[in-house]
């Protein structure tokens, strides 16, 4: 005799089952998520560590070039004297409008004179702008440097603007200017687009040597870039050239124990040194000098005997 037939039946998950599945899966999401956004964040943080290698790079290049100095350039107003300098005019893209009438215009940088831009960008055509500027006739009678141009305030202002972008100069970090205040409608602005470029040229040396030691303005300045170009007293592979905007707040002001860097970890900066190589530094509140990295140059009773 053939078996009876026996109906067979699927049994689903019940409720519970689901839920106990569910509750899984979400305990594996949240033990990734930090593990995710640690990686993102390190990428993030790669790719800007790689940027300042390739400024710092070409920085050394520069230098080879020019007898060691280093691409920083001081400020000028239609008088022919110097008036300041600022921490973007080494190298980027045109910085914001806002820049050309603040301050007589003195700090308005456009990429087509920051030196270091054919460096990173020797096939890019910059965008000169007409009637704006134009060299000054006798920079040695202001002990400046060779290729110093100013603001021509007499002349009308161009109104065009470049629209290149220059990538190696922008951090993924980079959301927001501490360059100046901006406007209510536009907080998000990066420091890029600010003033052209996330990574800001070191001159805390400038003001130890101007307002510590006394030296005056010009004075101050030569001074600091023999110092720079003949690195005799002091270690290149610490000394900082260009850095983010966190390593200038928190060197700058004692109460920034907590400030949250660029990719998610406190206090920490990417920094270029002299000496072309990059890393990711943190920064003591209020410390110009540490065993990672020094913005200064030593103080007399610092140097060794013969150093």
């Amino acid at each position: 005799m053939p078996p009876p037939n026996i109906r067979r039946t699927r049994r689903g998950f019940t409720l519970i089952e689901l839920l106990v599945v569910i509750a899984i899966i979400a305990i594996l999401i949240a033990l990734l998520l930090p593990a995710l956004r640690e990686a993102r964040q390190t990428a993030r943080m790669s790719i800007s560590l790689s940027n300042v290698r390739q400024i710092g790079g070409a920085m050394v290049n520069y230098q080879l070039d020019n007898d060691g100095d280093i691409p920083m350039k001081l400020s000028y107003r239609d008088n022919g004297r110097a008036s300041g300098w600022c921490t973007w005019s080494y190298g980027g893209k045109d910085n914001d409008e806002w820049w050309r009438t603040r301050f007589g215009g003195l700090f308005d940088e456009p990429g087509y004179y920051r030196p270091l831009n054919p460096y990173l960008y020797p096939d890019q055509a910059f965008l000169k702008p007409p009637n704006s500027r134009g060299p000054i006739k006798d920079c040695t009678q202001y002990r400046a440097f060779p290729g110093c141009v100013y603001w021509n305030e007499g002349h009308p202002i161009d109104e065009s603007r470049g629209d290149i972008e220059l990538p190696v100069f922008r951090s993924p970090g980079d959301q927001y200017t501490h360059q100046r205040r901006w406007p209510n409608e536009s907080p998000e602005a990066s420091s890029y687009d600010d003033v052209g470029t996330s990574y800001h040229v070191n001159i805390k040396w400038f003001y130890y040597l101007n307002d510590v030691q006394g030296l005056p303005f010009f004075d101050a300045f030569e001074e600091g870039l023999k110092r720079i170009r003949l690195a005799s007293d002091f270690d290149t592979s610490s000394f900082v050239w260009i850095h983010d905007e966190v390593a200038d707040i928190v060197a700058n002001d004692e109460t920034k124990r907590g400030m949250m860097g660029q990719f998610g970890r406190k206090n920490m900066s990417v920094m270029a040194f002299l000496d072309g190589h990059a890393d990711h530094v943190y920064v003591e509140p209020f410390k110009y000098r540490t065993n990672d990295y020094t913005f200064v140059f030593p103080r007399a009773s610092d140097v060794p005997p013969g150093g």
